[in-house]
């Protein structure tokens, strides 16, 4: 593809707190250099998996260097960018590319009845739904919920994100032995998590750090603890690139605080 096609080869997001501030930044006034070229209205056209927002593509010119370059901005509100990152990090730590709507079709499905709940939450329900059809969406929201056990393992990933994200920050406190254990960490080394979930505000999580070597033993000792925990819906096992977490750290600071988010509105959904 070339360079001049990719419409997001550069681009921004911004997140407001309702559907009407969104109406506001479109019709806000364009400069000289920018054309808008396209809109993807994914709020009254949803994708798919329940992914809503505004995506504007822009043509930028450059008088110092001739060709076009097309930068792509995302308007979310906070509730579309809460569901957004929970689907980040859920795909991140079940290892599954949840966002490209590939995976285990019952967590697709969950995210996509979810993405229905919080549209109606945001007076934004597609008008082929139904009341009815909502009451409907809620029941399976629910059932899905506690087969998946969603909230549980969503603070249980942030709070896994939130402890290991404290590696490189001398500002925040951190076990001394855990940071002991992931001293000299590089991204090409890997991280096995194991995760207990004693109640719903509590999570035992044990961490085995191993080197880039070691990937064939990472990936034995994890097919281990998930054959010996394959009836305990309380443990989880998650094998990642160190990496990975930094890519997702990157993409979003604000993954500890927006996966909050997301549990209160399907807790207060679920309720």
């Amino acid at each position: 593809m070339q360079l001049s096609r990719m419409q997001d080869i550069g681009g921004c997001r911004v997140v407001v707190e309702k559907k009407s501030d969104m109406d506001i930044l479109q019709k806000a006034p364009q400069s000289k250099k920018s054309i808008l070229k396209k809109t993807y209205d994914y709020i009254n056209n949803p994708k798919n998996s329940g992914y809503r927002g505004i995506h504007l593509i822009y043509q930028i010119e450059n008088s110092r260097e001739p060709g076009i370059r097309l930068i792509e901005v995302q308007l979310r509100t906070y509730v579309q960018h809460s569901w957004a990152t929970a689907v980040e990090i859920c795909g991140t730590f079940l290892n599954q590319q949840l966002k490209a709507e590939q995976g285990d079709n019952k967590w697709l499905y969950f995210f996509k009845l979810v993405s229905f709940l919080l549209a109606d939450s945001e007076n934004q329900l597609p008008s082929k739904i139904s009341r009815l059809d909502l009451d409907n969406i809620r029941h399976e929201v629910v059932n899905l919920e506690k087969q998946l056990n969603v909230v549980t393992k969503l603070r249980s990933f942030s709070a896994s994100i939130y402890m290991l994200g404290q590696i490189t920050d001398e500002d925040l406190p951190l076990r001394k032995d855990v940071k002991e254990r992931l001293k000299g960490f590089t991204k090409n080394d890997y991280i096995l998590l194991e995760q207990t979930v004693t109640s719903m505000t509590n999570t035992k999580i044990n961490i085995t750090p191993y080197k880039k070597g070691e990937s064939r033993k990472a990936n034995q000792h994890y097919l281990d603890l998930e054959f010996e925990n394959r009836n305990n819906p309380n443990i989880d096992v998650v094998l990642i690139k160190v990496g990975d977490m930094n890519s997702l750290k990157l993409s979003y600071p604000n993954y500890f605080a927006d996966s909050t988010f997301f549990c209160q509105i399907l807790q207060n959904l679920i309720d």
